[in-house]
């Protein structure tokens, strides 16, 4: 009659080899499964002006994590949230955060892209920046509606504005530049 595993027998060593070699070895995949890092800003492929330094704010689980964006280390407050203040580089850019806890870690990386800072125009030849001006289309409104109106140019120079169409005289008696 074949028996049947006990404790003392021989079927239950291969049982408890196999419990412990999951312990060691596939629990720690189920604790990092639970692990994560939600980014809020910036925003995923976001498009940003031009910053040496920008904030990087979201939450961690689990909150006792030690988390680490782009080389700096950044607190996560009880609450699983954390706010960092870190260096950003013009163009393409990674966000890279890495939380760690209980020898476990976890990963996630967040791209956007930063502009170039604006150079200033030289003073000669008197210019304006085509591709700045403002409205860059025809547009219609109303006399109650305010118009934003801006260009790059020359520094220290004036300007005018011209609008076409302007026969309302209340329209002429609204104009106030800002």
């Amino acid at each position: 009659m074949p028996s049947s595993p006990t404790p003392h027998g021989k079927g239950f060593l291969p049982f408890l080899r196999l419990f412990f070699l999951f312990l060691i070895f596939l629990l720690p995949q189920f604790l990092l499964a639970d692990a994560q890092i939600k980014i809020t800003y910036p925003r995923e492929k976001a498009r940003i002006s031009y910053v040496k330094n920008s904030f990087v704010f979201g939450a961690v689980t689990p909150a006792s994590a030690t988390l680490i964006i782009n080389g700096s280390t950044v607190p996560v407050y009880r609450t699983g949230s954390f706010l960092g203040y870190i260096p950003f580089q013009t163009g393409d850019f990674a966000i890279r955060a890495r939380a760690a806890s209980d020898g476990l870690s976890t990963e996630t990386v967040r791209t956007l892209f930063v502009s170039s800072p604006e150079i200033a125009l030289p003073l000669e030849p008197l210019q304006i920046a085509l591709d700045s001006i403002h409205p860059a289309l025809d547009i219609k409104a109303l006399p109650h509606e305010p118009i934003l109106l801006r260009f790059k140019g020359t520094p220290q120079c004036k300007a005018e504005y011209r609008l076409k169409n302007w026969k309302s005289k209340e329209w002429k008696n609204r104009w106030r530049p800002m």
